[in-house]
Parts: C-alpha cells; structure tokens; sequence
C-alpha cells in the first residue's frame, strides 16, 4: 500500500482526546490549524491565505506522550501519512484529511521546550500482573 508521507506546522486547534481500543492500544487525537502565508509585493508585507484543518491521530507509546505533552494552541509540527476519508450522513457526504503520525513536537520557533525521556513499557496491559507498575506496586 502507498502512504504518501506529509508534515504538517501549525497549531493545535483542539483539546487532545486520549482513549483505550478494546486491545489496550493507546490512541490520542487533535486538530491541527495550519494557515498559509505569503509575501504581498503590494502591501510589502506578509499576509495569511487560507487555514486548512487536519485530524491527527497518534497511535501507542506517541499517542500516551502526546496527550501528556501538547494542548489546544501549541505550535506543533507534525509528520505523518496522508489518509483521505470519505464519509456519508443521512444529510449530507464529504471527505476528511487526516494524519496518521509517526513523529510530533512543539516547534521551538515559538518557544522553548525540555525533553524527558520516557520508559519503555512491557506489552503487557498496564492492569494486568505482568506489567512493570503492578509489579513494582506489589
């Protein structure tokens, strides 16, 4: 299957929902606002265009880091692959853009920023007696 790769700079446009598929698998999601820019020779300045808005869902261990790390109005780059989604109401149909992403960070051209390192976690699901928590609980 093709995945067309895309990276995308713009700024968090919602509140990051965390959820749990029934399997345990982590997912985060948000939109992203990105607003085209151009230099108006007429005006001699910089003027927005248009502002596009895209899904991004983050899957596992980036969907856990990212629900602890950005919120709504954080600058944000982020690198994914394109999906168009097609979809159908009983009113009315459409296509969506979304960003399946393997990578997201804070664009430290609007900010400073520190990295933690996380640690990894066992497959194990975190309520079950064999992940690293319960175990160090016990």
């Amino acid at each position: 299957m093709n995945e067309t790769p895309i990276t995308v700079v713009g700024r968090v446009a919602t509140d990051v929902t965390l959820s749990t598929t029934p399997q345990g698998i982590e997912i985060s999601s948000f939109r992203i606002a990105t607003t085209t820019r151009r230099f108006d020779r007429v005006l001699q300045q910089w003027v927005a265009g248009d502002t596009s808005f895209l899904k991004v869902t983050c899957w596992r261990r980036l969907g856990r880091n990212v629900a602890e790390s950005i919120v709504k109005g954080d600058p944000v780059i982020v690198s994914g692959h394109v999906k168009v989604r097609e979809w159908t109401n009983s009113e009315r149909q459409g296509s969506t853009v979304e960003v399946d992403a393997t990578s997201v960070g804070h664009n430290l051209e609007h900010g400073v920023g520190r990295f933690t390192r996380t640690a990894k976690r066992a497959s194990a699901p975190e309520n079950s007696p064999e992940a690293p928590d319960a175990a160090a609980a016990a």
